[in-house]
């Protein structure tokens, strides 16, 4: 099961900040699938069936352009969680590059420069969470968006740490 935390720092009016840090699955990709499984039945738990899609894939069905679709909400709205985002894109990819609703994970260069090594534990992780700077929370991916970072023990994948805001 993930775990949910509030990040250090304050999106602005009408954006949430959101992150999790799930159990390792064998790829940032099937983690955050996984992840995504967890969070989508969470949120649409408490709804009546007939107002809510039956999965992922539903609910970014439709013509964004129309509030009447999942996709239209999805575009409109959102989750201001991780259902948010949709695609994982390179960590090499350049922020004028991205497209919106993409996860980025951190680079190799990156988390060397936070942490002094490539392997951070989730204990790490988290101390440089609650510290008021880092250069990895603060790159501006834009809003609907994100970036995760593998986490370690003893030098093995043992979760990954995903955070992100949503919203405008």
């Amino acid at each position: 099961m993930a775990s949910q935390r509030t990040r250090i720092g304050s999106p602005s009016v009408g954006a949430s900040g959101w992150d999790y840090i799930a159990p390792w699955r064998g790829s940032i990709e099937e983690t955050m699938s996984s992840l995504q499984t967890e969070v989508f039945a969470k949120y649409f738990s408490t709804r009546p069936e007939e107002l809510r899609p039956a999965d992922i894939a539903e609910l970014w069905s439709g013509n964004e352009f129309d509030e009447d679709t999942w996709a239209g909400f999805m575009a409109t709205q959102g989750t201001h969680s991780i259902l948010d985002i949709r695609h994982l894109v390179p960590a090499e990819t350049r922020i004028d590059e991205l497209t919106g609703n993409t996860m980025r994970p951190v680079s190799t260069a990156e988390t060397i420069a936070a942490f002094g090594h490539d392997m951070p534990t989730r204990a790490e992780y988290e101390r440089l969470a609650d510290t008021t700077y880092s250069p990895i929370f603060d790159e501006d991916d834009g809003r609907w968006a994100g970036r995760c970072l593998i986490l370690y023990k003893d030098g093995v994948p043992e979760s990954v740490a995903f955070w992100g805001v949503s919203g405008d």
